[in-house]
This record gives structure tokens, sequence and C-alpha cells, in this order.
């Protein structure tokens, strides 16, 4: 096994790894994956084993970087942990705190209006204008995760992250290719 590798998993982890990959299995294409990508905030509350977030891990670190720094870093959440952090973001946005996120430029704007009256109106989760309590909670759905069994943070140097966010997207379509992971969006 090389060095690198050992590093990463561990001797154990990677004969596991290497194992669960010459299982047969239908691998579908990228194409298709991309076709069928979607946005989930629905969940089964089963746990995710952890041999499946190693390889999906796996595949993600193989994306391609700027001079090859993979400057990424991905923080995986389960269990309690994941309990406590969405507690601790769910109480910084009732005391007010908001996410800082880019600004969108004024041509792009209506593209997140529509998705909104898509996401909150009739044909998404129905609630009215005017009842901002439920609104309001649905919000914070986006704190806990959507109440998924796993949570993903992903954190890079600011000056690197418009050229090097690919991981993000190689994490999901890994993660769709094994059939078990689905990222909220």
């Amino acid at each position: 096994m090389p060095e690198y590798m050992e590093r990463i998993y561990g001797e154990s982890d990677h004969q596991e790894m290497l194992k669960s990959a010459n299982e047969p299995r239908t691998t579908p294409t990228v194409t298709s994956l991309m076709r069928e990508r979607h946005s989930v905030r629905t969940f089964l509350h089963k746990p995710v084993p952890r041999l499946l977030l190693t390889e999906v891990l796996a595949f993600a670190q193989q994306t391609a970087s700027n001079s090859n720094c993979q400057p990424w870093r991905l923080k995986i959440v389960t269990g309690d942990a994941l309990k406590r952090l969405s507690s601790t973001l769910l109480e910084a946005v009732r005391a007010g705190v908001e996410p800082t996120t880019a600004p969108i430029p004024e041509k792009f704007k209506h593209y997140r209006s529509d998705f909104g009256h898509l996401l909150y109106g009739p044909e998404g989760y129905n609630i009215k204008r005017e009842d901002k309590h439920v609104a309001e909670t649905a919000r914070c759905r986006n704190y806990n995760f959507f109440d998924a069994p796993v949570g993903v943070i992903v954190y890079m140097d600011k000056s690197l992250a418009d050229v090097d966010i690919m991981c993000v997207e190689s994490f999901a379509v890994a993660g769709r290719a094994w059939g078990k992971l689905l990222l909220a969006g």
C-alpha cells in the first residue's frame, strides 16, 4: 500500500475498502449521475456506515486542484456531535447571527426568488407568505442538516475556494455512484 494511503486510511481500513470496491455492482456513468442529481431535504434516520464515508472521501480526494494543493478540508459529523453542532447553529441563528453568504449579482437574483417560490409555495412546503413562524421553522431546517444522519462541513482558504470547490461535486457524485448518499442542497 502506498505510504500516503496508509497515513490516510491505515492498513485495515484500506483492506476493507478494497474488498468492498471489488464487489460486483452496476456502476452508473458520470453523465447519468449528473443528470439524475437533485437536492434532497428528507432523509432516512439510518446511520451511514463509516466505511462507505471513507470510500466516498477517497474518491472525492482524487479531484483535480490548482497546483495539486487540494486545499479543501471536509469534516464528517454524525451522531451526538451532529446533534451538538445543529443545536449550536440553531442557537446562533435564533440569537440573530446570520451566516455570511456571497452576494448574488442582480441579474441572477431572480433564480433565488423563483426557487424560493417553488420551495415554499404550493408545489413545495406550501407556506403562506404571512405565516412567518412556519417559514422560519422551515428555514431553520438548514441548520440541522434537514435531519440527515451525516453532516459534511467543507472549508478552505477563501482565496482558493472559487477554483477548488469541485471536491464537493466529486463527493456528491461518488456518493451517488455507490448508490447510498444524497446531498442536501
